[in-house]
């Protein structure tokens, strides 16, 4: 076991062939067997090296990120979706719809939960962890993996497919800059 290991966290599995072990699915109720067009989220005890549960009927479960406040997982879904996910609890506490195709989602020091939504080039906001959209920023092209300054000061979005980096001021949700990096970029770490 890993001593600084967190208690919890999440993982997309793609697999098949899960045991029925203590299941919920995104609404809560127990269930046994994944539907076809989901993927199960698991959550792992690091301290005990573990899988504690498994979180079924999310359809396409694509990225997963953990909030500031270590008790909140952030999941994007096929479904055009995001939800916010209890780790005491294990169970989804809000939901909320994106644009089409959903890719990454991260919370950014101001609280705002920003998810890149790759079938309309935009970005959904929302504020808390409750989901409550507060916009859209329009970044053109096929936004995918993102992350935010430690600091707050800026968002840095990965465009594979145009082959740049955009710029957003989380202060004011406004694109800032865009900078061709050539092809392919799928993620981004910012320090």
């Amino acid at each position: 076991s890993f001593a600084s290991a967190p208690k919890a966290c999440g993982i997309v599995s793609r697999g098949s062939g899960d045991s029925p072990e203590d299941r919920s699915d995104f609404r809560g109720k127990r269930r046994q067997g994944v539907p076809k067009s989901s993927a199960p989220v698991r959550f792992l005890d690091a301290a005990r090296n573990v899988v504690a549960t498994t979180l079924t009927g999310l359809a396409g479960p694509h990225n997963v990120q953990i909030g500031h406040d270590g008790h909140t997982v952030y999941a994007t879904s096929s479904a055009n979706m995001v939800v916010a996910i209890d780790t005491k609890t294990y169970q989804v506490a809000a939901a909320a719809a994106t644009g089409p195709s959903p890719a990454h989602v991260i919370e950014a020091p101001n609280k705002k939960i920003y998810v890149t939504n790759s079938g309309d080039g935009t970005v959904s906001v929302y504020q808390g962890a409750d989901l409550q959209q507060i916009g859209r920023i329009d970044v053109g092209g096929t936004p995918h993996g993102l992350r935010s300054a430690a600091d707050g000061s800026v968002i840095v979005i990965a465009d594979p497919v145009k082959g740049t980096v955009e710029l957003i001021d989380p202060g004011t949700d406004q694109v800032t800059g865009s900078i061709a990096v050539g092809s392919g970029p799928a993620q981004v770490a910012v320090s």
